[in-house]
């Protein structure tokens, strides 16, 4: 499992919260799931399919970013070290196409 300190804007208010990817469970065969949480906005969690166990961390980190990306366009404020960050989850210089 792997777990960030963010930061985050509710109501004007700052807080601070964990963002977290993992832990990873083998389902079967060719499947994997990679579960996330971000607190306030996705506290229950989530979790991203992949074929194995690195494909769903990729799966996941990606979904992660494009998330977050769609959080801050809505006006959410989300940071990891500084404002705009984009919680350290930085796709775009892993995955061009992205």
């Amino acid at each position: 499992m792997f777990s960030r300190n963010i930061h985050y804007v509710v109501d004007g208010k700052e807080y601070r919260g964990v963002l977290s990817i993992g832990p990873i469970e083998e389902i079967g065969p060719e499947k994997c799931y990679c579960n996330f949480s971000i607190p306030h906005f996705h506290d229950s969690g989530g979790r991203i399919c992949g074929l194995d166990p690195i494909d769903a961390l990729q799966n996941c980190i990606c979904f992660l970013g494009k998330l977050i990306r769609g959080l801050e366009q809505d006006g959410h404020i989300l940071w990891w070290d500084e404002r705009g960050d984009n919680c350290g989850i930085l796709i775009h210089t892993l995955f061009p196409e992205s």
